[in-house]
């Protein structure tokens, strides 16, 4: 073993193929044909030999985005995306380009993730349900191309962490963000090469001669980003198990597989917090390597390294699964999207008697509701510090997440106390999302909108929340919000504080009442004697929003609705819709004490009143800030009000207050009778009647 214990190689570089042949597990009594011609110096029977054997070999993995064996096709199968790589129109994912009749510039494109082979995947299902051999042929010219523009010889003395230009130009191919993914599409589409008469044997060995030598450097690459506890690391350590499927004819498999589920077991453990979130806190990201790590579990099933992940596995896929919205996905907090949540469970794992719940999440009609509604449950610790309340698992539910956790490891958005609502089928309150990173495209608006304005937090005097060391970015011990949970409510209590660039803090309240309604209230104290407050609530592009005196009542296109009733406010309310103009955020750069408190503020390119889907575009949608120059210290405090449409809408509940001295008490309506919430600059109680 190498200091990194990772399994000890020679060189990665395989100098003909005598030497990839000679790779191969020759002790296996299937591939004696191969040991008996090379015994005899016939290597081009050797060859032939191996080939026959693997174009008929039983082949699977649990890595696979797709299970050839089992998916079932469709003649009527379109894949637009195939038919213009064809006509040599091709994308990335971000950009496009038009090939030149000279062919493929393997270097200068705009593609910057040409050599990810992100276009195999839409070939090689049109492929799989046509028959048309055109995809395959294609399949196998672009991976000859590459092979032939990017020799094995120039990724001597590179690392993964290497290799980066920026967007618009292609990236070399021993990048991180290239060579797991690219490894990945080779083993996903060699079952179907493999079996398919238009691929000679010859261009089955020039690929895995290829293959082989770029896993032998990749495999010691693998440690470092597992250490970092990047989302790399996870998705390199499902690469290394399907290869080791794949790839198992070959002598080093065995030992990749047994350092796989090495690597998947500190993965777990570093990468994860105990309450089942992944420190990044991304929550697009996070979902898809939930469901990486599910495929890890099922790809190292039977290692004594991965021995103890069904309790992990349970954990997490658990806290994700109960972020859903009643919509069917969790908010997109941070980069990228998250879509319907069943797309993320590895379904051949919800057999374990501890998962079949999740079906539920399948539509699955013999699949009960979770056992829980709010999230954390009752006791539990909370280290990712996401809260969720809701009324029940309807589609019709009334749900809200607050985000009370560290910044993340990695893609940080402002988003602490940032909320997301839903309710009676209808996402009003949301999260802005991310944008694609690049595109090329002419009409493109890219941005990551990670501002803190942009959420549905509060800015003083301009400035927004900002990571002030690392500290910020993860926790070491369970958080400290407030959260409490009966059947009459659920309390959250959490706080930023702006100093030192305000002398303001910052807490945030959300009560919960008789799964009905919200009372949200933002407690501003500190040692500045007033301050500008900017209170944001950012709404999704399909809900219609309209102001009537200090209410908000906004209407999607189902009829429900949701008002925002100010009670205690001195803040009037703006409608903001695509505002282009720029404006300050401190969320995107680190502050640091060292250099002067300005040097925190950036310039972003756009205001308030835009959500992304991670696509190359922004979406005009309306947000509803309440803006003004207040007395400190302040409470400010709203009622959140769901209706399930006009005509069934009942009226606002009437939320009488009464101070004495420093303290209010809230008379808060429910079902049976009434609750007071008591509350001061300090400190609140809910007390019932």
């Amino acid at each position: 073993m190498n200091s990194d214990h990772s399994p000890a190689t020679k060189s990665f570089i395989i100098p003909d193929r005598t030497a990839l042949l000679q790779e191969l597990d020759l002790t296996r009594p299937a591939l004696a044909p191969v040991k008996d011609a090379l015994d005899h110096g016939d290597v081009a029977a050797a060859e032939n030999a191996f080939i026959a054997h693997l174009r008929t070999r039983p082949l699977h993995s649990h890595g696979w985005s797709y299970d050839w064996n089992t998916l079932p096709r469709d003649s009527a199968f379109r894949s637009s995306l195939a038919e213009e790589c064809l006509k040599g129109r091709l994308s990335d994912g971000y950009n496009t380009y038009d090939v030149p009749a000279s062919g493929i510039d393997w270097y200068e494109c705009p593609l910057a993730c040409l050599t990810r082979f992100g276009i195999f995947p839409h070939l090689a299902l049109a492929y799989h349900h046509t028959g048309d051999e055109r995809y395959l042929r294609y399949i196998v010219e672009h991976s000859l191309g590459y092979i032939r523009a990017w020799p094995i010889a120039g990724f001597a003395g590179k690392t993964t962490h290497e290799g980066w230009r920026h967007h618009y130009v292609v990236a070399a191919p021993w990048y991180w963000c290239m060579l797991p993914e690219r490894l990945d599409m080779w083993a996903l589409v060699l079952p179907l090469l493999r079996r398919s008469s238009a691929v000679t044997a010859e261009q089955l060995l020039i690929i895995l001669h290829r293959l082989l030598e770029e896993t032998l450097f990749f495999v010691p690459q693998i440690q470092k980003h597992v250490d970092a506890a990047h989302n790399s690391g996870g998705y390199m350590i499902q690469v290394l198990g399907v290869l080791s499927d794949v790839l198992s004819d070959f002598s080093a498999a065995a030992a990749w597989r047994r350092y796989g589920a090495r690597l998947f077991a500190q993965y777990l453990h570093g990468a994860y917090y105990p309450d089942g979130f992944n420190k990044e806190l991304t929550l697009g990201y996070s979902l898809a390597i939930m469901r990486t790590a599910m495929q890890c579990a099922a790809l190292y099933a039977g290692e004594p390294e991965a021995a103890d992940c069904r309790a992990q596995i349970s954990s997490i896929a658990t806290a994700h699964a109960a972020l859903t919205r009643p919509t069917g996905s969790a908010p997109s907090y941070g980069d990228h999207h998250a879509s319907a949540i069943g797309n993320y469970f590895y379904q051949p794992l919800l057999q374990w008697p501890e998962l079949k719940w999740l079906r539920f999440f399948l539509n699955d009609p013999a699949a009960s509701a979770p056992p829980f509604k709010q999230w954390p449950l009752p006791g539990a610790s909370s280290y990712g510090g996401y809260y969720v309340m809701r009324s029940d698992w309807s589609s019709a539910a009334r749900y809200l997440l607050i985000d009370g956790g560290p910044w993340g490891v990695t893609h940080q958005h402002g988003d602490k106390l940032s909320i997301a609502l839903t309710a009676y089928g209808a996402d009003f309150l949301v999260d802005p999302g991310a944008s694609k990173y690049a595109s090329n495209a002419p009409d493109a608006m890219i941005s990551i909108m990670n501002a803190g304005f942009l959420h549905n937090v509060i800015t003083v005097d301009g400035v927004d929340e900002y990571m002030k060391s690392n500290a910020d970015l993860a926790t070491r011990a369970p958080l400290i919000n407030r959260w409490e949970q009966t059947e009459d409510y659920v309390l959250f209590v959490g706080s930023f504080d702006f100093a030192p660039l305000k002398a303001v803090h910052w807490e945030r309240r959300v009560l919960f009442v008789d799964n009905s309604y919200w009372l949200l209230q933002d407690v501003l104290t500190g040692t500045q004697p007033t301050a500008d407050i900017e209170q944001n609530f950012q709404f999704d592009e399909r809900i219609e929003v309209s102001l009537e005196g200090l209410r908000c009542l906004a209407t999607a296109s189902n009829g429900a609705r949701l008002l925002l009733q100010p009670l205690e406010s001195p803040l009037k309310p703006v409608v903001t819709i695509a505002d282009r103009a720029a404006r300050a955020t401190y969320s995107t750069q680190w502050y640091s004490s060292d250099n002067d408190p300005t040097m925190a503020r950036q310039d972003f390119p756009h205001g308030r009143g835009w959500v992304a889907r991670f696509t190359e575009k922004l979406y005009p949608a309306p947000a509803v800030t309440y803006i003004g120059r207040i007395s400190l210290p302040a409470m400010i405090t709203l009622a959140l009000v769901p209706q399930p449409s006009a005509s069934a809408a009942m009226p606002a509940p009437a939320c009488p207050a009464a101070a004495q001295g420093p303290a209010t008490t809230w008379r808060l309506p429910r079902r049976s009778g009434e609750l007071q919430w008591h509350t001061t600059l300090s400190q609140c109680q809910v007390l019932l009647d």
